[in-house]
């Protein structure tokens, strides 16, 4: 065996080993050089996330109707057996198991149901101070109303949003109080009506 073949060899051992292994130490390169850098990357990224999904569950979505609790108000209703037996109504109970999203729809018909039998055709901010001002409902619970109207615009707009069965329960809760809320106004109401529209 002459020299040339054993450097040809040699040669060849080390371009097989970098064909194979040159990704390899790319990136321990890169590790290296940035390794001051990656945990503070690491600890930025919940704050730059805005949106996650997991296992067909919008975690966004689900942190908002969460957020609903803020402006909910009443113990009583949390523990009433109406609350029950609108929350397990057979048809929502189906409902909620075939298309939770579809639930959220319908537990906002109802209130929107009820606000045009108040002759409240739209609601939105403005009518909702409005009706703040001229009825006994607190300003938390105008707010309720809009930000459970804002949470169905969001699920008829986006259809990328999965909801769980538990985030559609609790939106039909948050929907429960409002219609205990809007039935408890005044009777003036009809009478006051027109300086709402």
């Amino acid at each position: 065996m002459n020299i040339n073949e054993i450097i040809i060899g040699y040669i060849k051992v080390i371009t097989n080993f970098l064909r194979y292994t040159s990704w390899q130490i790319l990136v321990l390169i890169f590790f290296i050089y940035y390794r001051k850098q990656i945990p503070l990357l690491i600890k930025s990224i919940p704050s730059r996330v805005k949106k996650i999904s997991f296992n067909q569950v919008s975690i966004e979505f689900a942190q908002k109707v969460n957020d609903l609790k803020q402006y909910q108000s009443d113990e009583k209703i949390k523990e009433s057996t109406e609350l029950n037996e609108y929350l397990y109504d057979p048809d929502f109970e189906q409902l909620v198991k075939l298309r939770p999203d579809f639930s959220i729809l319908s537990s906002w018909q109802d209130v929107e149901t009820k606000l045009r039998q108040m002759g409240i055709s739209y609601y939105n901010y403005k009518r909702s101070s409005k009706l703040a001002q001229n009825t006994s409902l607190t300003s938390e619970q105008t707010k309720l109303i809009l930000s459970l109207k804002k949470l169905r615009n969001k699920i008829v707009h986006n259809t990328d949003i999965s909801v769980s069965e538990e985030t559609a329960l609790e939106y039909r809760k948050a929907c429960f109080e409002v219609l205990q809320f809007l039935d408890n106004i005044d009777d003036n109401f009809n009478s006051r009506r027109n300086s709402i529209d």
